[in-house]
This record gives C-alpha cells, structure tokens and sequence, in this order.
C-alpha cells in the first residue's frame, strides 16, 4: 500500500490531541463511506470514532493506518525503528473497514529487502529466479551445498557476485547496487510550456 506522505511533514510528527484526531477520521472519504452502510453499522459509528479515532501513526520505517491502541498492539516484536508520533488522517488517505493498513517506507530494511530481492529476481532470469528464495530461506551452509554449477555461473554472469555474497544480497544482510531497467525514451524532449509540439494541432 502507498500513501501520501505530502499531506503531512513526516519528518517531526507532532502531537495530536484525540478531538483533532476524531475530526479529521470523521472527514476521511473511506471512513464517511463506511458511517452509511447499513452493514458496517455496529461497526462503524460516530460514538465509536470520538472516542478511538483511526490516525495515522508513524514509526521511523512504517506508517500504520488504525487506532492508537490498535497500532500499538501490532507494533509489538516488530521492528519498525523509533516511534515518531501520531497525526490526523488525510481525506483521501486509504482505511479499510476490518483492516490495519500498513505502509512501509523507502527507507525500511524490510521493504528494501523486498526491493532488492525483486530485481535480483528480474536480472537473474525465469530459470534462476528461484534462487533468490532459496538463498534466503537457508543459512548459507545449506544454499551452498545445494546449488549447481549452472546457477553459480548464471549468478557470477548476470549478477557479478560470487555464491556465498549472493546469499547474503538475497538474505537481506547486505545492499548493492543493482543494475537499473531500460527506460523507455521520448521521441522529442518536453518542450517549453509556452512552445506547441511539433505536429500539434490548434483546437477549433
């Protein structure tokens, strides 16, 4: 899930008392949604919003979308780095009926693990992808004992990294540059605001 860090500075979360909080839940465009279905309505009400509003509560690598209490709670054996605070929900900001939402951010070991790990796969190929899950499911004692020639080769050609250094990339345990995908390019450079585009065509 992405959400919008440009509503807030999320920087220095500021404290938020819980009638701001309630204010702000109330107007979230999911939230006003789910006040007027008939279905959600021993759920969902504006008593029960008052007095635990959804936020916005932010950590130093994730961003949780739930209760004070609720976020909390999940946080429990996590590793979500410092706690920064809480801070009211955007109107558009994405709230799910019977969900805590997570968004975790660019900066998080976790998601660039999961980063990392997806373009290995991509550079590594249909064949040898599996290899990336395999490495980091097992210590590296059993990831070397098992791998073939072939996938040390495919991983030392298309990677540039010897077994026991792919084990760690795709355990998460180190970071590298990775080599970035062929962008597509424009035919013609983006004109000046105040220039047509060659072939463009006035309007009647």
């Amino acid at each position: 899930m992405n959400l919008d860090v440009s509503h807030h500075s999320r920087d220095s979360p500021t404290p938020t008392n819980r009638q701001t909080l309630a204010e702000a839940a109330l107007e979230n465009l999911n939230i006003r949604d789910f006040l007027t279905d008939a279905k959600l309505g021993r759920v969902w009400t504006e008593e029960s919003i008052r007095r635990c509003p959804i936020c916005r509560n932010e950590w130093e690598y994730v961003t949780v979308i739930a209760t004070m209490g609720e976020a909390h709670s999940a946080a429990k054996h996590k590793s979500w780095g410092r706690f920064l605070g809480v801070l009211p929900l955007a109107q558009d900001d994405p709230v799910h009926p019977y969900r805590i939402l997570y968004s975790y951010k660019s900066t998080s070991p976790y998601n660039r693990r999961v980063e990392q790990r997806r373009e290995l796969k991509r550079i590594l190929g249909k064949k040898h992808r599996p290899l990336v899950t395999r490495a980091s499911r097992s210590t590296k004692r059993d990831f070397l004992r098992t791998i073939t020639t072939d996938d040390v080769r495919a991983i030392r050609l298309r990677l540039k990294l010897d077994p026991g250094r792919f084990w760690r990339v795709a355990k998460g345990k180190e970071f590298i540059d990775l080599p970035q995908r062929p962008r597509q390019l424009t035919l013609f450079e983006n004109p000046p605001e105040n220039q047509e585009m060659p072939c463009s065509r006035k309007p009647n």
